[in-house]
């Protein structure tokens, strides 16, 4: 979340934070939790499925041997959007480079190859002969015309 986004929290609620420095500032406006603390920078969060709980990740400090806690929101984040972040990097390296300025078009091509990338994974983990992702894009091409 943006420090100066629209109808965020008040300035007064949000003073400058050193390294460590970890608060909650939940927001009146419905179950709206506002999270925000000092990793090695300035972390803000909006939830509404989590609150302020934090959570052993079961990993410690190298160097200081202290268990590693963080907030759930957070912890979930980083367990969850892992394939996401690894599908899109996929989908960059074969990406449709046509320019154009109607939106639905890139959303169309985006979505078509990560239609082409999942069928992909799934031939990857079934088939017997294995193939790169660009062998089995022209046999899919070949294929489908």
């Amino acid at each position: 979340m943006r420090q100066n986004r629209k109808n965020g929290p008040p300035k007064d609620m949000t003073p400058k934070m050193k390294k460590g420095d970890k608060t909650v500032n939940i927001l009146t406006d419905g179950n709206l939790n506002y999270i925000r603390f000092m990793d090695r920078k300035e972390v803000r969060v909006l939830t509404t499925a989590h609150g302020a709980n934090s959570v052993n990740t079961g990993k410690t400090n190298p160097v200081t041997k202290e268990p590693i806690v963080k907030f759930e929101v957070v912890h979930q984040y980083n367990q969850f959007m892992g394939a996401v972040d690894r599908s899109d990097q996929l989908v960059s390296y074969n990406a449709f480079k046509r320019r154009t300025l109607k939106w639905w078009k890139k959303a169309f091509f985006h979505l078509f190859m990560l239609g082409v990338l999942n069928a992909f994974l799934v031939h990857k983990a079934t088939a017997v002969k294995k193939l790169s992702h660009r062998i089995f894009r022209r046999d899919l091409a070949t294929q489908v015309v």
